[in-house]
């Protein structure tokens, strides 16, 4: 592989010790995120490659210049490298962020030494506002009726939580069904919850949809 054995052949030349880091990013589907990799202290950097695992180039900056020729399809026109237009910042920008980038990247850069940081990139999305919804009017009063609650488009794996007049909801299985749908093309999931109960006049019924990832709860409520 062209690229890794030109820095592998840099390392056994110039080789004195090999420092690494680690780190974590969180970007936002279909969004940009920015994988950082600070290397202001060093000067002069002749060979910076960011890669996945040991034969995935994503981006690399070679000799002066920037080359693309072993860069992975997948991220063809969606990276910008900005070592050249700013020195000691080593950084990869990344466009159009979806699922299939949840990777950890490796940044290497070239001095006296070896230098490597280790960016885990982990994804998400938002689900949107619940909507919440009287599934049936039964003819009868005064008997249970079903409500339903559906967010769609989040990442990761969302939880729809009940609540009656602000306290949360432990209800039967029976009383309670689930499900969860995901996109085949983006790969997010549409969640929906269905609730069956006897209500009041002036009670409020809730529903919120938690994302683990993002540390978000979007919410949505019926007054009876």
């Amino acid at each position: 592989y062209t690229l890794l054995f030109c820095l592998n052949n840099i390392n056994n030349a110039f080789f004195i010790s090999t420092a690494c880091s680690n780190t974590s990013q969180l970007g936002i589907i279909g969004e940009d995120v920015m994988l950082p990799c600070n290397c202001e202290m060093e000067e002069n950097i002749e060979y910076l490659v960011w890669q996945i695992g040991e034969h995935r180039v994503v981006d690399a900056f070679i000799k002066g210049k920037r080359n693309q020729d072993e860069q992975d399809e997948e991220f063809r026109n969606r990276t910008k490298l900005f070592f050249k237009e700013k020195k000691g910042n080593c950084s990869l920008q990344m466009s159009l962020v979806s699922i299939a980038d949840e990777h950890i990247y490796t940044c290497i850069y070239e001095t006296s030494s070896v230098n490597q940081v280790h960016v885990s990139l982990q994804v998400a999305a938002n689900y949107s506002r619940p909507d919440l919804q009287l599934l049936s009017e039964p003819k009868i009063e005064g008997v249970a009726k079903t409500y339903t609650c559906t967010t769609k488009g989040g990442y990761p794996m969302g939880k729809i939580h009940w609540l009656l007049n602000n306290q949360a909801l432990n209800v039967t299985m029976d009383a309670r069904h689930d499900t969860d749908l995901r996109d085949n093309i983006t790969g997010c999931y549409n969640l929906s919850s269905s609730l069956t109960l006897k209500l009041f006049k002036s009670d409020v019924l809730s529903c919120s949809v938690e994302n683990p990832r993002l540390q978000d709860t979007v919410h949505a409520k019926l007054v009876i």
